[in-house]
């Protein structure tokens, strides 16, 4: 629960509105709130600049040193966020526009995961998602382990300057597009924490 007196704006993102949007990024949620601009790769909160937003992740400030802008996860390992904006209290100290926390999966009492695959719809489709989460008790001191992994592929609308590395196998096409991204996220906590 925020502080009403408080002069922040807090857009909450939950889970169940992070798998129903169709993003592929978190950023690509957060750029859907009042107030965020996406141009290009980058987000400008409340009119700042492209890296004055960072990123809270379970209490640790994070951000790229090179480019100043907050790292990507993958989606399956986003349990909630919250997008921080207007003026901040002491502990966002040092942000200027805007402040994501963001809170992972934490790993359960038993085993069990998530998968989840998108694709464009084609039948020779030029888009596909892949995304998969596992997580449980490891069995010793009471810790377990939350594991995920997210791999993109997309041809995009551009055409290919390239010699197509993709084989048919199966009735499936399969192989490297244009454009791949691959993401992992690896948490290790109490059970339950």
């Amino acid at each position: 629960v925020h502080d009403v007196r408080s002069s922040e704006s807090v857009h909450l993102l939950s889970p169940r509105l992070l798998r129903a949007l169709p993003a592929d990024a978190l950023m690509d949620a957060v750029a859907l709130k009042a107030g965020v601009v996406a141009q290009g790769e980058a987000l400008h909160v409340r009119g700042g600049r492209a890296g004055e937003m960072s990123l809270v992740l379970e209490g640790i400030h994070l951000n790229e040193p090179l480019r100043d802008r907050p790292p990507e996860l993958p989606l399956l390992a986003v349990r909630s966020a919250e997008l921080v904006s207007g003026g901040f209290d002491a502990e966002y100290g040092g942000a200027l526009a805007g402040v994501l926390v963001v809170h992972t999966v934490d790993p359960g009492e038993h085993w069990g995961g998530e998968a989840l695959w998108r694709t464009d719809g084609r039948r020779d489709t030029r888009y596909d998602r892949v995304s998969t989460r596992l997580g449980g008790p490891l069995g010793f001191l009471g810790l377990g382990a939350v594991a995920t992994a997210e791999v993109s592929l997309d041809d995009t609308h551009l055409p290919a300057l390239r010699t197509e590395g993709r084989h048919r196998v199966l009735g499936g096409s399969f192989g490297w597009r244009a454009e791949d991204r691959m993401l992992a996220h690896v948490k290790l906590a109490r059970v339950g924490a």
